[in-house]
């Protein structure tokens, strides 16, 4: 990730901006090595577009909250987007593969 230069795409069942990419984790700056901060770094730095196709879940089955996930991704740079399946049609019926 860090080594982009145009684009970043990421697709997912699960995805969070607090998972952890980098190991072993640093104990001095754990955040350094979550999802959300180094989505935050490459898109400052190098004004890389990041797309992320997220899984809507049906909660009783995956109970992942893609709402926060989009919501949180997408506060960090306009350069990121976020889509996921469009909330009026049943999302237990659709898949992002």
């Amino acid at each position: 990730l860090s080594k982009a230069k145009h684009e970043v795409m990421i697709a997912g069942w699960w995805i969070s901006p607090e998972f952890y990419l980098v190991r072993p984790i640093d104990p001095k700056n754990p955040e350094n090595n979550r999802l959300g901060t180094i989505l935050k770094s490459i898109t400052s730095q190098n004004n890389v577009k990041i797309y992320v196709l997220a899984y809507r879940e049906s909660p009783y089955f995956l109970p992942n909250d893609s709402n926060y996930t989009k919501d949180a991704l997408e506060s960090i740079s306009p350069n990121i987007k976020v889509v996921t399946h469009p909330i009026n049609i049943i999302p237990s019926l659709w898949s992002h593969h």
